[in-house]
């Protein structure tokens, strides 16, 4: 009698992905020393405000501003805009890290965060991509 090996191979396949995925949740909730320094970092020289920003139509927009203490200087500001959530949600819940690399959080930027339509605190009606009207009037 011989061992199916499609099937052992499968569960191996299996057991290493599930492994994989485990140590990697577990991972990402403890911060090495580097991203612990910049999270602390972020907390202690930004603030952080959650503000509805109201749209034409009457639909509020969920944003989380982080602005530098220091307002001795003017910052440029990075948007991003997600439907994938911009949390940490809550006032006192900071970002680990800001930016597209950490070098944008220490040179002092304005990084405002928000949700899309109809996504996580957002309101209205989620469209995942908007149908193109040609001749559109108004």
């Amino acid at each position: 009698m011989k061992p199916n090996r499609p099937l052992n191979f499968s569960l191996v396949v299996l057991f290493l992905l599930l492994s994989a995925c485990a140590s990697f949740a577990q991972g990402s909730a403890q911060l090495t020393p580097q991203q612990r320094e910049l999270a602390d970092y972020i907390k202690k020289n930004y603030t952080k405000r959650e503000v509805m920003i109201p749209m034409r139509d009457g639909v509020k927009l969920f944003v989380c501003i982080y602005e530098p203490k220091d307002k001795k200087v003017k910052y440029p500001i990075m948007f991003d805009r997600t439907p994938y959530s911009v949390g940490p949600y809550g006032p006192d819940a900071y970002k680990t890290s800001l930016g597209p690399d950490e070098l944008f959080a220490r040179e002092g930027y304005i990084f405002v965060y928000g949700d899309v339509r109809g996504r996580y605190l957002s309101e209205g009606e989620y469209e995942d991509v908007r149908p193109y009207i040609p001749n559109k009037e108004g």
